[in-house]
């Protein structure tokens, strides 16, 4: 995590993103880092469609040349959803994307993506 977004979720000097004290601020405090374990809070961001956009919404219809409503019927079940997880890897993802098995060049979805 950058400095400036670090600096972004500390307030009043507590630290809200989970990490080690540092020597910085163990050492305002008067101590040292072996002094200072106490446990930061963990707080964790929802960023998609906000500083993140989520390709499932608009690129992939794109490149399919389908609408939202017509990928969604088209798609596997849970193929997505078991990629998101780490439950299958982003090859068995491409070869289960559709419930009807079609296929696609994966590689030129992954590209659309990221252009």
């Amino acid at each position: 995590m950058s400095a400036v977004v670090r600096q972004a979720h500390c307030i009043h000097s507590r630290c809200l993103v989970p990490s080690h004290p540092g020597p910085m601020r163990a050492a305002a405090a008067g101590r040292t880092m072996a002094q200072d374990s106490r446990q930061a809070p963990i707080i964790l961001l929802d960023v998609m469609d906000t500083i993140v956009t989520d390709p499932f919404f608009e690129h992939m219809p794109r490149f399919f040349n389908m609408s939202f409503k017509e990928l969604l019927a088209a798609k596997h079940p849970t193929a997505w959803v078991e990629f998101e997880n780490d439950i299958i890897t982003e090859n068995e993802l491409i070869a289960k994307f559709f419930a009807d098995g079609r296929q696609f060049d994966g590689q030129a979805l992954v590209e659309h993506m990221v252009h």
